[in-house]
C-alpha cells in the first residue's frame, strides 16, 4: 500500500490528468453551494456558505477518488457513523450536542477506478459500515499490502513483496483483483469537466439530496423546564 498524501477528501479533490477551473467548481455552482454539504481537503473540514461562519452541516459528500492508500482509515469511517448520542441545554447561548462533532444526516462517497489499495478498503468500509450510498465507479482491486521491499532497482524503480492480503469476517476473500463496486454508476466525462461539470460529483450531490428529503436529520426538542418550586406543606402531605 503506497503513502498518499490524503486519505480522506471530502470534494475539492486534485485531478491531476485534467485542467483545473479557475475557481472551485462548487462555489461556482449556486445549487451546491447553497446548501450546508460538508467538504474537506487533508482532513481539514469546512462548509460551504455565502454568509460564511460554520453552521451545523446536515449531510456529508466524501470525496475518495485518487486515494492511492497508505493506510487503513478505520478512524475516519468511525467519525463518519457517530449517533446523536444526547442534547445539552445551556444556561447562555443555544444548546449542544453529544457528540458536539457530527454529521447525522445521509452521506455519499464518490470513488473511481483510480482509488487502490487502502483507497479501496475506505469505500469498502463505508459500505460495511453501512454509512451510506458509494457513487462513481469500481476501485482498481489492489489492495494489497507489503512491509518488506527488496532492494532499488538500478533504473530508479522498485519492486514490491506483497505480505498483506484482505478477507472478510465470513471467510470471503475480497476487493483484491476486482475492486469495490459503486450502488450508482457513473463515468467522469472528460468534455464534461473541461466544461465545468463534474458529472460524479454533481451525481453524488443530487443522490444525497434526495436522501435528505427522504430521511432528514432529526430535529431538536427542547422539553418543557420541569418545576423543582414545590411548597413545604405538599412536601410535608407526601409523605
Amino acid at each position: 500500500m503506497r503513502r498518499a498524501s490524503s486519505m480522506f477528501a471530502l470534494l475539492f479533490a486534485a485531478f491531476a490528468c485534467f485542467a483545473q477551473p479557475e475557481k472551485p467548481l462548487l462555489l461556482r455552482n449556486p445549487s451546491v453551494s447553497g446548501t450546508q454539504i460538508v467538504f474537506s481537503y487533508a482532513g481539514d473540514l469546512w462548509i460551504v456558505n455565502r454568509q460564511g461562519g460554520m453552521p451545523h452541516a446536515s449531510h456529508q459528500l466524501t470525496d475518495e477518488r485518487f486515494n492511492g492508500g497508505g493506510d487503513i482509515a478505520d478512524y475516519i469511517v468511525d467519525y463518519l457513523r457517530r449517533p446523536l448520542l444526547s442534547y445539552w441545554t445551556m444556561r447562555e447561548g443555544d444548546d449542544i450536542r453529544t457528540p458536539i462533532e457530527g454529521i447525522f444526516g445521509p452521506k455519499v462517497m464518490i470513488t473511481n477506478e483510480m482509488a487502490g489499495s487502502g483507497g479501496e478498503a475506505m469505500p469498502w468500509l463505508f459500505r460495511k459500515a453501512g454509512i451510506g450510498t458509494l457513487v462513481g465507479k469500481r476501485t482498481r482491486g489492489g489492495l494489497v499490502g507489503h512491509y518488506t521491499n527488496p532492494q532499488d532497482l538500478i533504473d530508479g524503480g522498485f519492486t514490491g513483496t506483497p505480505n498483506l492480503a484482505f478477507y472478510t469476517p465470513e471467510s470471503k476473500w475480497e476487493i483484491e483483483n476486482h475492486g469495490v463496486d459503486p450502488d450508482v454508476d457513473v463515468e467522469l466525462d472528460p468534455a464534461q469537466w473541461r466544461q465545468g461539470h463534474d458529472t460524479q460529483l454533481e451525481k453524488a450531490v443530487q443522490v444525497v439530496l434526495e436522501q435528505l428529503q427522504k430521511n432528514p436529520p432529526p430535529v431538536r426538542k427542547h422539553p418543557g423546564y420541569p418545576n423543582c418550586y414545590v411548597s413545604t406543606s405538599v412536601v410535608a402531605r407526601s409523605k
